[in-house]
């Protein structure tokens, strides 16, 4: 019986050595460098027609009363607008384009015949121009994922 105390003994001290030994090999060994990557710019996709044909859109007619001179000079010439806000009141418009111009955007105000403040990143003279910006950003700005094209009348 002593043999086999004796024997059960020595494999917990074996092994508590042994666990002992691995956790100092662990905490000894140098931290490795990650292994440094080039970083490669990912490549945009163009959208599909299928794509393009399901941006959602509206026809309506809109005023540039809220836009200053030189975006109505500017805007007002095209036909399509990437919408990506609406308020009823246009102080919420006002604060939504604040947020928009601190992203970089270049916003404006177009006030539609329903009374509703559509705020809009950008505008084209030609269709499909437009709706490839609207994927774009629906895809690039989680934010935005409901921005729709205005097609003014």
């Amino acid at each position: 019986m002593k043999n086999l105390t004796f024997a059960a003994l020595a494999v917990l001290i074996l092994f508590a050595g042994c666990r002992a030994q691995k956790e100092m090999d662990v905490v000894d060994l140098p931290e490795e460098e990650p292994e440094k990557t080039e970083e490669v710019a990912e490549e945009e996709e163009e959208p599909t027609e299928a794509e393009i044909a399901k941006i959602p859109s509206r026809e309506e007619a809109v005023s540039f009363e809220l836009a200053e001179k030189e975006e109505r000079d500017v805007h007002e010439v095209n036909q399509f607008f990437v919408i990506v806000g609406s308020f009823r009141y246009e102080d919420n418009a006002e604060r939504f384009m604040n947020q928009l111009r601190d992203q970089g955007f270049e916003p404006f105000i177009l006030v539609s015949e329903s009374g509703f403040h559509r705020v809009c990143i950008d505008s084209y003279n030609d269709e499909n121009d437009a709706r490839v910006r609207v994927h774009e950003i629906r895809r690039r700005y989680s934010d935005y994922s409901d921005a729709w094209l205005l097609i003014k009348r």
